[in-house]
């Protein structure tokens, strides 16, 4: 139970139903879930420590408030995670694992370009199956955690959505996986992070002060 509500109050917060500085309730939680607060106060602190809500003392807690100063160093580091992961993938990511990214691929191409959720939750999709493929749990969780921050960071900022070129770029992914080329897979994989910055820095020339 603990785990349920943990994963259903991150989606909360992510899509941003409950926004930032949003008050969360331990006790109307509980009650929410038919649990005793022991398991709704776990999660809170387990959120907490993914850096998505703050424990304020006294207050009890509350959804954590955008840093976006902070978002440079977040898809700096998702970039050096995700390059030193690509060796483990090209040395351990199975058939089936590809047949699933080409999948996510097949289906991205059927969307229309303006359903950003529907792109999102296809691009996180890819994501996890990536992480899955590097066979190490310690890895993919800092991988996940990382991804998780910058998708809350990023639905925050409303002209941002995944563009077509995600498409191409996926497949650049998937062939570098497939020809067992490390280097290259290291490659794709920063370019794939660091799109996310090329787009706020011109948006910061537009005049919103994002970096």
């Amino acid at each position: 139970m603990r785990e349920e509500i943990i994963e259903k109050l991150r989606e909360r917060i992510v899509t941003l139903q409950l926004k930032p500085s949003d008050t969360i309730n331990e006790k109307a939680l509980a009650e929410e879930f038919n649990v005793s607060r022991t398991p709704a106060r776990e999660a809170l602190l387990h959120l907490a420590a993914e850096g998505l809500v703050s424990m304020v003392p006294k207050q009890g807690a509350r959804v954590a408030d955008m840093n976006f100063f902070n978002l440079r160093e977040v898809i700096e580091y998702r970039s050096i995670l995700e390059s030193g992961s690509a060796a483990l993938i090209v040395d351990r990511c199975t058939p089936k694992l590809i047949e699933e990214l080409n999948k996510i691929v097949r289906d991205l191409v059927e969307i229309d370009s303006d359903d950003s959720i529907a792109m999102k939750r296809h691009d996180a999709r890819f994501h996890k199956i990536l992480r899955h493929a590097t066979g190490n749990q310690l890895l993919e969780r800092q991988l996940e955690l990382v991804h998780i921050k910058f998708i809350w960071l990023s639905s925050s900022i409303p002209s941002y959505t995944p563009q077509k070129d995600t498409i191409e770029e996926m497949q650049n992914i998937i062939s570098a996986i497939e020809s067992k080329d490390i280097p290259a897979l290291k490659r794709r994989l920063v370019q794939h992070a660091r799109r996310f910055i090329e787009f706020l820095s011109e948006q910061s020339i537009k005049g919103l002060d994002l970096l």
